[in-house]
C-alpha cells in the first residue's frame, strides 16, 4: 500500500554573493580598501570612481576654503617681500587730509606782546633783536655789552648797552615769567618778585 504524505520543509539557503558580502563586515578600513583596489586590478570592467561624487575644490576660488596641513604650509608666504612692505606704507593718494600744526614759536608770542605795550619803532626794533638773540630755552646767553656791539655792527645803527639793557628789563615782564633772564639766579629771581606782585595784589584787592 502506497502512502502520500505532504510534508513542508524550511531551508536557509545563502547565495554565494551574501557569503562574499558577510566576509566584507570583517574588515577594517584598510583591508577593505585594500580588497577593492584588487578587485578594480583583477576585473577590468570596474572603474574607481570613489571620486565622482567628491567636490571639486578650485585652488585659486575665493569662496572655497581650504584648512592648512601643518605648520609648514601655514607659516608659508608665497606674497613677495616688496608687496607687503610696500602696502604698509601710506600712499600719497591716501594721505590723510588733516591740517599741519604748525610748532609754537615763543619768539613770535614775545614781539606780539611787546609791540602791545609801546608804539615806539626804535624800541621794538631792540626788542625784536634781543628776543631774535635768546636761546631755544629762552635766556640770554650773552652780556649786554657785546649784544650792543652786534646790534650796532649788524644793523649799521649805534647803540649803548644801557639804553639795551632798559629795553631788555621790558622783554623780561612779558609772558612767560623769566623769559630773557641771563641766567637761572636771575630767571628765579623774576618769577619770586612777579609772585610778591601778585600776592600784594590780592591782599590790596581783599582789603588787607
Amino acid at each position: 500500500m502506497i502512502n502520500q504524505r505532504l510534508a513542508q520543509k524550511q531551508r536557509l539557503k545563502i547565495l554565494p554573493q551574501q557569503i562574499q558580502l558577510l566576509n566584507f563586515f570583517h574588515l577594517n578600513t584598510l583591508e577593505l580598501e585594500q580588497r577593492i583596489q584588487q578587485e578594480i586590478e583583477d576585473n577590468p570592467l570596474l572603474e574607481d570612481q570613489k571620486n565622482e561624487f567628491e567636490p571639486v575644490v578650485e585652488k585659486f576660488n575665493k569662496d572655497s576654503v581650504q584648512d592648512y596641513q601643518d605648520w609648514e604650509e601655514y607659516g608659508y608666504d608665497d606674497i613677495p617681500d616688496y608687496k607687503t612692505e610696500y602696502g604698509n606704507y601710506l600712499h600719497n593718494d591716501k594721505l590723510p587730509e588733516k591740517p599741519v600744526v604748525g610748532s609754537y614759536d615763543y619768539r613770535k608770542s614775545l614781539k606780539d606782546q611787546y609791540k602791545l605795550t609801546t608804539d615806539n619803532e626804535r624800541e621794538i626794533e631792540l626788542a625784536e633783536f634781543i628776543i631774535d638773540s635768546l636761546n631755544d630755552c629762552g635766556l640770554m646767553e650773552q652780556p649786554v655789552e657785546n649784544l650792543a656791539e652786534d646790534f650796532s655792527f649788524k644793523q649799521n645803527k649805534w647803540v649803548e648797552s644801557d639804553e639795551l639793557l632798559a629795553v631788555l628789563r621790558q622783554v623780561q615782564q612779558l609772558e612767560p615769567v623769566g623769559i630773557a633772564a641771563r641766567n637761572i639766579k636771575e630767571c628765579l629771581l623774576i618769577q619770586l618778585h612777579r609772585l610778591n606782585e601778585k600776592y600784594l595784589m590780592l591782599r590790596w584787592q581783599s582789603g588787607y
